[in-house]
């Protein structure tokens, strides 16, 4: 009975040592002094009956105790629930900061990377500023719809100048081509002084006839009209070779920088920055023209028309010329659609490039240049097609899990410079070659 007394003891000691000092008012005794007096077996009978009174009155005394038991618990849950958070806040301000600092640094090497390519319009742009006023410059529509039958003009243009007006047969102009029937009556000399609106027949090469005439601005500068068919050629590629300055940078030995500067999406319409290579004595040539292209599809016919301009992103290098006074148009007519083979086109244009020339070298610099230059933009025009699928084909793909894998992008040939050691000769075809491209 002892050991039960004990255990007894030993399990209630601490609950009924501060419930039952002060019960109702009455005092009643504590579980010590009941053991001291009940370790006799003599008391082990009251000890029960004791322990059976307390059960019964422990309700009562959870009861008068339940408000105390309750602010204790309610003040540890505070405690705990204030600790979890702080911590919490604790953590999301650290991953907050962390975040932050990782989204700003990768912001900052975008943006760095955007500025490196493109320079100061891509934060004009980023808040719809343009530095340029494009209100008052913009290439207007009156002036490209304006241009929409330069192919007729072309072709009243031949038969007044270039055709024999008795056996309707072609005359030549500089030296014949094999494939064309000539006129064989006399008359081409006549033919020939039948000039349309001071337009003088100028060189005939394969695919492409050429026009000028003196520029009543300038003197002893020449204003070009050219005009070429290509049955193999899209108008649509012809067009964005013209206007795709990424690709002309690959074909083009001549081209130092390329780059649109400012772009006015609404209107389709571009500023355009472009540097040209002339050999060591020389300065090199840089442009700055406004450019703006139409497609009429109803007339299956693009106009583009650039004309020479200032941007404020853009000044003059003291090493390069800039030249100011230049325009050109032109004009591409497909036969069926723009993007079915088969297309003509009329370029007018004029530039002065700051140099005096010798008519006769003059001459004979467009004489050489010109054709070299239309044998390779219409090389260009028919790999265009074959340079967008390599683009395509080099973009970035996914991989089963989602990531993207670059692949490899074959090595492009790289455009050789002109020899600054060639003749100046030499610098002035090339010099030729782009006043036909502006």
């Amino acid at each position: 009975m002892d050991f039960w007394v004990k255990k007894i003891h030993d399990g209630f000691l601490k609950l009924y040592s501060s419930l039952t000092k002060n019960v109702g008012g009455k005092r009643t005794f504590s579980i010590e002094e009941l053991f001291c007096k009940s370790v006799n077996p003599v008391h082990n009978s009251s000890i029960l009956h004791y322990v059976k009174t307390s059960f019964e009155k422990f309700p009562l005394t959870l009861k008068e105790q339940s408000v105390n038991i309750v602010k204790v618990c309610t003040q540890q849950c505070e405690c705990v629930l204030a600790h979890r958070i702080r911590r919490g806040h604790q953590m999301f301000s650290l991953y907050t900061r962390l975040w932050d600092e990782v989204a700003l640094k990768e912001l900052l090497r975008k943006m760095r990377q955007q500025l490196s390519k493109r320079g100061k319009e891509v934060l004009f742009s980023a808040v719809g500023i343009s530095v340029y006023n494009w209100e008052k410059e913009r290439i207007s529509d009156q002036e490209l719809y304006g241009h929409l039958d330069e192919i007729q003009h072309i072709y009243r243009l031949r038969e007044k100048t270039v055709t024999c007006p008795e056996c309707r047969k072609r005359t030549v102009i500089d030296s014949p081509l094999s494939n064309i029937d000539y006129c064989s009556c006399g008359n081409d000399k006549n033919c020939v002084n039948n000039s349309v609106h001071d337009w003088q027949p100028f060189l005939e090469r394969e695919d492409i006839l050429v026009w000028r005439k003196e520029c009543d601005q300038c003197q002893g500068l020449y204003i070009y009209k050219v005009y070429g068919r290509y049955e193999e050629i899209t108008a649509e590629d012809f067009m964005k070779v013209q206007v795709d300055t990424d690709f002309r940078m690959l074909w083009d030995n001549t081209a130092v920088n390329l780059k649109v500067v400012e772009k006015d999406t609404c209107s389709n319409s571009d500023i355009v920055y472009w540097e040209m290579q002339w050999p060591r004595l020389f300065s090199n040539r840089d442009y700055v023209y406004n450019r703006r292209y139409l497609i009429d599809e109803e007339k299956n016919t693009i106009v583009i028309i650039n004309k020479g301009t200032n941007h404020p992103n853009i000044p003059t290098k003291p090493d390069n010329h800039r030249v100011t006074d230049y325009w050109s148009i032109m004009v591409i007519r497909a036969d069926n659609s723009i993007d079915k083979p088969g297309m003509e086109f009329s370029l007018t244009y004029f530039d002065n490039p700051g140099v005096s020339v010798p008519s006769s070298v003059a001459t004979w610099i467009a004489m050489s240049g010109l054709p070299d230059f239309q044998i390779r933009l219409r090389q260009a025009a028919r790999d265009y097609k074959l340079y967008n699928h390599d683009i395509e084909f080099n973009r970035p793909k996914e991989d089963n899990l989602g990531s993207s894998q670059p692949t490899p992008v074959p090595e492009q040939p790289v455009p050789t410079q002109v020899n600054a050691s060639n003749s100046s000769l030499m610098y002035l075809k090339q010099f030729h070659v782009w006043q036909l491209f502006v």
